[in-house]
């Protein structure tokens, strides 16, 4: 690996002027198994090193996405919540875009007579009904298996909720999403999908627009950047509005058809291989 310092920015002066890289997590810059490889780590201190800004935009919770944060030396604002929540990794919340109270009343309601396992995600916590908490376990990707606050009944409660999350029996998750999306379709982006992390199927509501596009947005609008200006990188569809976001666009190898159609590049190596290492030492010269 070439040194960070006076060459690598001659040669990186060749580069379309990126000021801010916007990495997923999962998939991206942890591998299949959770880790963060020294070479990937090494390589997103080389962008910092560069004089670039590193965010990271996940679905995960502000906890676990701080985390990764930690780890990456990175302080900046940091985007969770798939887009809904941005937030320092220590600090005040920047924005924020909750569900109003009355939306969550309707969601729980609409699901209570299915087959549900319902979940709220909070900023910083996942309120779970006591009688499910065995159930959420199929959440841990977005927690860290960490931050689950059992109630007796599961209410807004005046607390701020960002997503209304269901787990369905995969056997049944198509149609059970038909049905909410039936129900609340007006009033939420509804999504369904199963996690390889735990062969689950999942239902989400946010508000809609909702996604880490907006939320890739809100943050450029902060820091005062031009589309043209963000690089991003991404593995999943929940990535695809990310990637359109930015200026450059960047997919995993082995992302769905949707995310490699939505990007400008594709990294030669899956997480697994270090893609994204590779791809950025390429890119940025480093």
């Amino acid at each position: 690996m070439i040194p960070v310092g006076a060459a690598a920015r001659v040669l990186y002066s060749a580069v379309p002027r990126i000021r801010l890289v916007a990495l997923d997590i999962d998939g991206t810059i942890l591998d299949s198994a959770k880790r963060l490889s020294p070479r990937t780590l090494e390589a997103i201190r080389g962008l910092r090193g560069l004089g670039l800004e590193v965010t990271l935009i996940s679905g995960r919770t502000h906890p676990a996405t701080a985390d990764v944060a930690l780890a990456l030396s990175l302080d900046g604002p940091l985007v969770s919540l798939n887009g809904s929540l941005i937030r320092p990794r220590e600090g005040p919340v920047l924005y924020a875009h909750p569900i109003p109270a009355e939306r969550v009343r309707r969601a729980l309601d609409a699901a209570r007579e299915l087959p549900l396992d319902p979940f709220l995600f909070l900023d910083e916590e996942i309120l779970v009904p006591e009688d499910r908490m065995a159930k959420s376990s199929i959440l841990d990707a977005w927690t860290c298996g960490k931050g689950y606050r059992p109630v007796p009944r599961l209410e807004p409660d005046g607390e701020p909720v960002y997503q209304v999350h269901f787990g369905a029996p995969p056997e049944e998750g198509d149609r059970l999403k038909a049905a909410i999306e039936r129900a609340l379709g007006e009033i939420f982006d509804v999504f369904g999908y199963v996690a390889f992390s735990s062969r689950s199927y999942h239902i989400e509501l946010r508000m809609p627009g909702d996604d880490k596009g907006t939320g890739l947005a809100e943050l450029r609008r902060r820091l005062g950047l031009q589309k043209d200006e963000v690089l991003a990188v991404g593995d999943w569809l929940n990535d695809v509005p990310l990637l359109r976001e930015a200026g450059v666009a960047v997919a995993m190898k082995g992302s769905p058809g949707a995310v490699i159609e939505a990007a400008d590049h594709l990294t030669p190596g899956t997480s697994d291989e270090e893609g994204l290492a590779a791809f950025l030492e390429d890119y940025f010269c480093l």
